[in-house]
């Protein structure tokens, strides 16, 4: 079985080219953040006076200074 059509549109082997570009930039911007509890690069969402990982729903940035 020949893959190299498929190495061809997704370089990476998963991710559409397009969808990566989009990646870097947000990482040349510094919009992305890692998460300490599950370490995904994610932009963290504000939720009821705190900052969250939209991913695995851990408070990273609490207003109270806890987490």
């Amino acid at each position: 079985m020949d893959h190299s059509e498929e190495n061809k549109s997704k370089p990476d082997g998963g991710i559409d080219p397009e969808e990566l570009t989009k990646l870097f930039e947000k990482l040349k911007l510094n919009k992305f953040q890692f998460c300490p509890y599950c370490q995904s690069a994610v932009e963290y969402i504000w939720v009821h006076g705190h900052y969250q990982c939209p991913k695995c729903k851990n408070v990273v940035i609490s207003c109270c200074g806890e987490s």
